[in-house]
């Protein structure tokens, strides 16, 4: 956990020991997962499914689209980074393990998921939401979930751009139009392949 502090010593720590590969898609998988229920919440998957087929979905396409984003993200952040000058001593294995880990922070949006089935339930993927909109409270504990969802992701994309900076031997500032480029491709990708749309 002491990636959410002293990220670059953790990056160095994970790095340099060998291995490791069945922990690392594990989370790959972890953050398909979530990635995947925030899509179902995003275009209001409810109005179609119940919550158990939005669960089993998410399970279902979370084990697909998680490795194949971690794939391609460490390549492509790779690929840019040696494209605008990187250390020619790392290589895309060691991006792939920066881009696992720095995922942490996304894959702990889980708890508010679990969280937020508890309070909400089916209304969490409906486009109306009665129940909802009728208590302050729930309206309130809602947006404070957002709130968090929000800077989780933030912290994710944060340590993303510092484990490009340390692969490649960037600044921070040098690292951000990587990043930049690289979501701009994913997302390109994503999208021309119908496989799902990021929701930002």
């Amino acid at each position: 956990m002491t990636i959410w502090i002293h990220t670059l010593k953790t990056y160095s720590a994970l790095i340099t020991e060998k291995g490791g590969w069945m922990v690392l898609s594990v989370l790959s998988i972890l953050f398909g997962l979530c990635f995947s229920l925030d899509q179902a919440s995003y275009y209001y998957m409810g109005d179609l499914y119940s919550t158990f087929q939005i669960i089993l979905i998410s399970l279902l396409v979370g084990m697909v689209i998680g490795p194949i984003y971690w794939l391609l993200t460490s390549l492509i952040l790779f690929w840019l980074g040696q494209l605008f000058g990187g250390c020619s001593s790392s290589s895309w294995k060691d991006m792939a393990v920066v881009v696992a880990w720095s995922g942490i922070p996304f894959i702990s949006k889980l708890i508010l998921w679990i969280l937020s089935f508890i309070l909400f339930g089916q209304e969490l993927f409906l486009s109306k939401t009665p129940e909802l909109d009728s208590s302050a409270v729930l309206i309130l504990t809602y947006w404070t979930f957002l709130f968090f969802k929000f800077v989780l992701t933030s912290w994710y994309f944060w340590l993303l751009i510092k484990g490009i900076g340390f692969v490649h031997d960037f600044s921070i500032w040098k690292a951000l139009p990587v990043f930049l480029i690289g979501m701009f491709i994913l997302r390109m990708i994503f999208y021309l392949s119908g496989l799902t749309i990021y929701p930002f």
